[in-house]
């Protein structure tokens, strides 16, 4: 078998810059890689700090916040943080949850992921009684511009609340359920560095088996205005500032519910003064809530919190504030405490 003749000179030099490119190439590929899961490992190792941080100054407060045990996984295009037996703890009041789940890509930041499973347990020392949420799935959302807010979300299917201190006792459940917390850019006003937040929500097929309510849907639809444009700087005193006269007030345009024997819509509007007491205006429409009321309340009561009958039978009563006074119509209900 004849033999190959050696490469020419020509030959070597044009394989010699292929070669090379390729050897580029390469060691971009390999410079990539490593800044890829360096910048990964920092990020699980900065998730990792932030939890400590947050754990410590919980306890340095005498309160909790623990996960039994915490990881850090996902590489190499998220972040995904798995916390088993969480404990949260306030003064009396104990949450626990089996499982919490959060994700965010490391291409989308401002974004993250959350998924929750229960039942969680709250608990209160000071009273003693013990109450289980359970759900068939709950997930949550949150989405950032960076340091201003875009969207909070959370939605839930089949949930239950029980009295589980002996045995369990169901309270309340629904269909579904979900909520959206939207930042709503015509109430930013850039010369106080605020903005307005807007909340929706609904709960579906709802039954609170107590108050003799069966397959009721309820509406929540608010807007809230003062909150900070940069999330860094967010402080409920300097919020509450912001609902002090004459700034713009919180405003409820909805809050109804309604089952197949009564329905109610309740609207308005409700600040501070210069007192930081609350004051407002609330307008209350109601069907067959009267006819519900009538066995547990006696026939002034009902007619006091409900009011007179409209010309299309429903009933209508205004409510107000006043220097921290709830007002039903004329009538003082409860004093409500400054806020700060």
């Amino acid at each position: 078998m004849p033999m190959q003749p050696p490469p020419s000179a020509t030959e070597t030099k044009q394989r010699t810059p292929a070669r090379t490119r390729f050897i580029v190439l390469i060691a971009i590929v390999v410079v990539v890689v490593l800044a890829w899961l360096g910048l990964w490992f920092t990020g699980a190792t900065y998730i990792r700090n932030a939890y400590d941080q947050i754990h410590a100054e919980a306890a340095a407060e005498g309160d909790e916040l623990t996960c039994g045990k915490l990881d850090v996984a996902g590489l190499p295009f998220r972040f995904d943080l798995f916390c088993q037996d969480l404990t949260l703890r306030a003064d009396d009041v104990t949450l626990h949850l089996p499982k919490l789940e959060a994700t965010i890509r490391i291409y989308a930041p401002t974004h993250a992921l959350f998924f929750a499973e229960g039942p969680l347990t709250i608990s209160d020392a000071f009273t003693g009684t013990r109450r289980t949420l359970t759900w068939d799935q709950l997930e949550a959302s949150a989405r950032t511009n960076w340091t201003a807010l875009a969207n909070i979300s959370i939605v839930g299917n089949n949930i239950a609340l029980k009295d589980s201190l002996v045995g369990e006792t169901l309270l309340a459940d629904a269909e579904g359920f979900e909520a959206h917390l939207l930042d709503a850019p015509e109430g930013r006003d850039a010369t106080t560095h605020s903005a307005q937040w807007s909340l929706y929500s609904i709960l579906g097929g709802a039954n609170f088996p107590e108050l003799n309510i069966t397959n009721a849907d309820f509406r929540l639809e608010a807007d809230f205005p003062g909150m900070p444009d940069d999330l860094q700087n967010f402080d409920l005193a300097t919020i509450f500032s912001n609902w002090r006269e004459p700034n713009p007030h919180l405003t409820l345009h909805v809050f109804e519910g309604k089952d197949a024997e009564a329905s109610f819509s309740l609207a308005g509007n409700a600040g501070l003064d210069e007192n930081n007491m609350w004051q407002g205006d609330f307008d209350l429409t109601s069907n067959g809530l009267d006819t519900r009321l009538s066995a547990i309340t006696s026939a002034p009561m009902i007619n006091m919190l409900l009011g007179d009958p409209n010309s299309d039978g429903s009933l209508y009563r205004a409510y107000s504030l006043r220097h921290g006074v709830l007002f039903a119509g004329n009538a003082p209900l409860t004093a409500l405490p400054p806020l700060f």
